[in-house]
């Protein structure tokens, strides 16, 4: 029994993995609109199995490392991938060759960088007081979610041509006939701040835990519906419109919430290894401390 109750928290994870690989492949066939979609249904399993391991009691070492190199994997390559594939094969987005190209792999491979250091990180903060309310530096999994929420957005509102491999069925147009044609050449700088907000120290509210009432039912609303619009691959602005929303609320909690959460210090990155430097030094034996992804 207790290896069904932790089989179903990785089994969500590998479903989550399943997705990503399957947004990657429509990437590569050039149905860019369905790779962004995949990739946000990776947002969802990803809650899916954090909660199922909680509810469950099933939180292992295992299921820590299979979600950290999941969400890696999710969060990490597969928006890297999609954005290459999109601006290499579209040159009237303004990114498809000479110097352009080369920036644009180079943004790839910085924002694939800064994923994998967020991850590194988070499982060696994961304990950290505090911890339990609020990320430091904003998740992997709301970076990846918003960047492929607003990528769909502006191919909603953009030059149909963009996607006209990959139409998609979504007519429901909340911001009316406004084009956003101007602003897709510009989105792969996005990727700059999205990677270094990521490795930042800012303080983020974990859903439900800001200890607001009104703020968490509001993001509960938030989440339910942003799971609905993930499913039926509808109204991506909406998703966009949320995530404002929550980034800025997420500035106010950082600035004015608790003095704790803006005075706790975070462990060296590298502190472990000069642990172990030392007691081999002395000839003792260094011990490995196992941490959780997120």
């Amino acid at each position: 029994m207790a290896r069904v109750r932790h089989f179903i928290p990785s089994a969500l994870t590998a479903v989550g993995m399943g997705f990503a690989a399957l947004s990657i492949q429509a990437s590569v066939d050039g149905l860019h609109r369905s790779a962004a979609w995949w990739g946000m249904l990776c947002v969802l399993t990803d809650k899916a199995d954090g909660a199922a391991a909680r509810a469950l009691r099933a939180s292992s070492t295992f299921g820590a490392q299979l979600d950290s190199f999941s969400d890696f994997f999710s969060f990490g390559v597969v928006p890297s991938t999609l954005f290459y594939a999109f601006f290499s094969a579209v040159p009237s987005a303004g990114w498809g060759d000479g110097l352009h190209h080369a920036i644009l792999g180079a943004l790839s491979l910085f924002f694939l960088v800064c994923v994998a250091g967020r991850l590194a990180r988070f499982n060696i903060t994961h304990g950290v007081p505090g911890a339990e309310r609020f990320f430091f530096g904003v998740p992997t999994t709301f970076t990846g979610g918003v960047l492929l929420a607003t990528f769909v957005t502006l191919l909603k509102y953009g030059d149909p041509s963009w996607s006209a491999r990959d139409p998609g069925g979504d007519r429901l147009r909340l911001l009316g006939g406004l084009r956003l044609d101007a602003l897709m050449p510009f989105f792969p700088w996005l990727l700059v701040p999205a990677g270094l907000l990521m490795v930042s120290t800012f303080r983020m509210p974990k859903l439900g835990r800001t200890r607001w009432r009104l703020v968490d039912a509001g993001q509960g609303l938030g989440a339910i519906l942003g799971m609905a619009s993930a499913l039926t691959r509808r109204v991506p602005e909406f998703l966009v419109a949320g995530a404002v929303v929550y980034m800025s609320g997420s500035i106010v909690f950082h600035l004015r919430s608790m003095s704790t959460a803006r005075d706790v210090r975070l462990p060296r990155l590298f502190a472990d290894v000069e642990e172990r430097d030392r007691e081999a030094a002395g000839g003792g034996s260094g011990s490995g401390r196992a941490g959780a992804a997120g």
